[in-house]
């Protein structure tokens, strides 16, 4: 797809930092495992026919789960994973941070305090 349409728009679920805690919330993640997503975004930001103006960002989706992926440890590691990829001005990925919304699943997962989020 970035060879045939560079110019599509960028979203990748990533919901954890790492490829073990992402398994744990998305049941897909052993499909799409962290380093290959993390070697497809690197090889989509080092495309030079991909224009990453201010409509072309990388959108990092994070639904942020309280006592499951909101820790300050989390924190840290999603800081490290996508700290070497924001690029020279620091805007080609925009990391967008969804509070938890219940659904009909088995985990009683909950949405964060809006202080937690917003730490």
């Amino acid at each position: 797809l970035r060879k045939s349409a560079p110019q599509v728009q960028l979203a990748i679920s990533l919901h954890a930092p790492t490829q073990e805690l992402r398994e744990k919330i998305v049941p897909t993640a052993k499909a799409y495992p962290l380093g290959k997503l993390m070697s497809a975004l690197d090889e989509h930001l080092a495309d030079p026919r991909v224009n990453l103006n201010s409509s072309r960002k990388v959108m990092m989706e994070y639904v942020v789960i309280r006592g499951v992926n909101d820790s300050d440890a989390c924190a840290r590691q999603l800081l490290g994973l996508l700290k070497p990829r924001v690029g020279q001005t620091g805007k080609n990925v925009i990391l967008n941070l969804i509070p938890y919304n219940p659904t009909d699943v088995p985990e009683s997962y909950e949405a964060p305090t809006p202080e937690r989020l917003r730490s």
